[in-house]
């Protein structure tokens, strides 16, 4: 018996998997996010009035008329994955961080040893979630 994902091949009898159905599902999952925000931001479209008032200036989204539910597809591809590992190296750095702490008594200084390894991993926690949302630094 196949899964979801799958079908039965009928030369062979085997699972064969349904990769058109998997990409599908895939795009629609990474994209739903965007669709919806697309979707629900009609309200907030910069109007004559909004971009005329200084008060709100600095808070107008722009780019909101350029937002495409097709382009969402290839912009937002591997959003969920890139998220989830965002956090993960956040989680990594900040057990690392506490995992280095062991010993070290309330208020007391930590030494030049624990220092480079929070700095690791800091650069580590903090660089990776950036780099995964598309900052770049030199």
């Amino acid at each position: 018996m196949c899964n979801l994902l799958s079908r039965t091949d009928q030369a062979t009898g085997e699972c064969v998997w349904q990769w058109p159905l998997i990409v599908f599902l895939w795009i629609v999952l990474n994209c739903t996010p965007m669709w919806i925000t697309i979707y629900t931001s009609k309200r907030h479209r910069p109007t004559p009035e909004t971009v005329s008032n200084p008060k709100f200036r600095p808070f107008i989204r722009m780019d909101a008329p350029q937002w495409s539910y097709l382009i969402t597809v290839f912009t937002h591809f591997f959003f969920i994955p890139k998220v989830i590992i965002g956090w993960t190296s956040i989680f990594i750095a900040l057990a690392g961080c506490l995992i280095a702490s062991i010993g070290l008594k309330q208020g007391e200084q930590a030494g030049p040893t624990r220092r480079t390894i929070y700095s690791w991993f800091l650069w580590f926690g903090s660089r990776v979630p950036m780099l995964l949302m598309g900052v770049v630094w030199l």
